[in-house]
Order: structure tokens, then C-alpha cells, then sequence
């Protein structure tokens, strides 16, 4: 978690493709809300500003657009 960070969300499409760029990576992302904590899986870029969500995420998560999460890459060793 000390790799974590803290980003806005940004809610992309709800119809993308199967799979991600192959720059994509995989993140465990999270809500900020101790009482409503929820976690998932999202692939992103390696890079970012501001993270992407599907709506379907951004549902489980319970955060809308421009709502902050609190992020972390997964490497393969993790």
C-alpha cells in the first residue's frame, strides 16, 4: 500500500472493447469510505492523472465522476 495513491475517477464507456490497450495493467482499486469500504480489480494505464472506471465499477465502488479512490498497481510478484 505504499505504492497506493489517491486519484479522481473518471467513468469511461460501458460498451469497450474485451481487453485493454497492452500498456494496460492491472490496479486494485478502492473507495475512501471507511463505513462503505469496497474494493475491485481495474485495468488502467501505467500512467495517469485521474483513473479510468467502466460504470458497472464505478457502480460497485459507489463513486461518481470525479470522486476520489485511492489506487495501487499489481506487478506480477504481488
Amino acid at each position: 500500500m505504499r505504492q497506493s495513491r489517491v486519484l479522481p475517477v473518471k467513468i469511461g464507456e460501458s460498451d469497450p472493447l474485451p481487453e485493454g490497450p497492452p500498456e494496460d495493467i492491472l490496479w486494485l482499486v478502492s473507495s475512501r469510505s471507511f463505513e462503505r469500504f469496497r474494493a475491485t480489480l481495474a485495468p488502467g494505464p501505467a500512467r495517469i492523472a485521474e483513473f479510468p472506471l467502466l460504470p458497472h465499477a464505478a457502480e460497485v465502488l459507489g463513486v461518481r465522476d470525479g470522486d476520489a479512490v485511492r489506487v495501487v498497481p499489481l506487478s506480477p510478484g504481488s
